[in-house]
């Protein structure tokens, strides 16, 4: 995906989602995993040790925002400490070094796009071989939605045409089971 700067819309500057432009400067920056330093993460208890360039692969990333990173910095361990899904920083940290998103299977989906959004990681990004997995929550959730709309769409309690008012219990539950029993067209539970 390309950049390019806001203010200036024939700027010649356009870099990889990866690369930090500097219009002012007429610079592209591009950190390329060459500096040996490294930064150790403590997430839930799990250490993580990574170099420092890795975290400006993502640059609109948290990790890559050193006030953010200062908020969770422990110096008496010197390390950054999240009380965070370790499973899934490891998904996250794989992603900076390869640039290939995969999930782990056996999270479920509304987890992981809890920590996908903490880490300021976009889910349209997973790869094609984890999205199906990560998005069958989706899928499975807007089916229980139409299922129990149905269930209490179906079961409206009827008006009696003659009074204007509410029916009975029992009336209610004889003309849903007439409805049922005689009209299989009207609703899906009568189907």
């Amino acid at each position: 995906m390309d950049k390019r700067n806001k203010d200036d819309k024939k700027s010649p500057l356009i870099a990889p989602s990866w690369a930090k432009i500097d219009s002012e400067k007429g610079e592209i920056a591009v950190n390329i995993g060459i500096s040996k330093e490294t930064v150790i993460f403590n997430i839930g208890g799990v250490k993580f040790e990574t170099y420092r360039s890795t975290l400006y692969r993502q640059p609109d990333s948290p990790l890559a925002n050193e006030e953010f990173l200062r908020k969770h910095f422990r110096s008496d361990k010197k390390e950054y400490f999240f009380d965070r899904d370790p499973t899934m920083f490891k998904a996250i940290l794989n992603y900076l070094r390869t640039g290939e998103l995969h999930m782990p299977p056996y999270i479920c989906g509304p987890a992981a796009k809890l920590e996908l959004e903490f880490w300021g990681i976009p889910d349209r990004i997973i790869e094609r071989c984890c999205y199906t997995h990560y998005n069958a929550y989706n899928s499975t959730l807007m089916a229980l939605n139409r299922l129990e709309k149905d269930r209490h769409g179906s079961f409206d309690y009827p008006v009696d045409t003659h009074t204007n008012r509410t029916m009975s219990k029992w009336k209610r539950i004889r003309s849903k089971a007439s409805i049922i029993l005689n009209h299989p067209e009207k609703s899906k539970s009568a189907k």
